[in-house]
């Protein structure tokens, strides 16, 4: 029985396909490499892909995947088909396929753990200049969150502010660290200045 599933495959953080089984195989694609194929409910990893694996499993014995006619590779890429979309370099693609599920951030939850006080905090105890940093970050934090709360903006604005408010956040965990950190090895220092 002929094989006639094409599998795309995530190589290089880039979306390739679609390859036969035996293509994929000469690729020397990994067990932890996302494929993909019409059917399947979403990507997954190839060494959970029973036919993938059986090919795997034939290409180690020397044998030719069954089923399968002889692959079309040229110098370690797939021939372009004109049919097809390609990229300047001759690989497929396939321009409208969805990208490896990625975590979802959800913009309508206000992030926690962002506190101008601990950036007072910081400023005044610990390492003055980027305690400072950590400071601006949390009032535009703050500014920005304010801002989108207000109910006179359309939801593409409150969308685009609370973007940036998630980036302020996320650099204002950051300069916290970084102050911390700082702080601590200054005071390593001293202390070995001192003995």
């Amino acid at each position: 029985m002929k094989n006639n599933k094409r599998y795309f495959a995530r190589i290089n953080r880039t979306t390739q396909g679609p390859f036969t089984l035996t293509e994929l195989v000469q690729l020397e694609i990994r067990p932890s490499t996302y494929v993909w194929c019409k059917g399947m409910p979403d990507w997954q990893k190839a060494g959970d892909v029973p036919d993938i694996c059986r090919a795997m499993r034939f290409a180690l014995a020397g044998l030719p995947v069954p089923g399968e006619e002889e692959p079309r590779l040229t110098a370690g890429k797939p021939e372009s088909n004109p049919g097809n979309d390609t990229d300047e370099s001759g690989w497929l693609r396939f321009r409208n396929f969805p990208e490896p599920p990625a975590k979802e951030v959800d913009y309508d939850v206000k992030p926690k753990g962002v506190s101008i006080f601990m950036a007072l905090i910081l400023t005044i105890f610990f390492f003055p200049p980027t305690g400072l940093v950590t400071l601006w970050y949390a009032s535009r934090f703050k500014y920005l969150w304010l801002s989108s709360e207000d109910s006179s903006i359309s939801s593409e604005t409150r969308h685009q502010l609370r973007v940036k408010a998630y980036d302020k956040a996320r650099m204002y965990r950051m300069m916290s660290l970084i102050t911390v950190f700082i702080t601590i090895a200054m005071i390593g220092v001293l202390m070995a200045l001192r003995s």
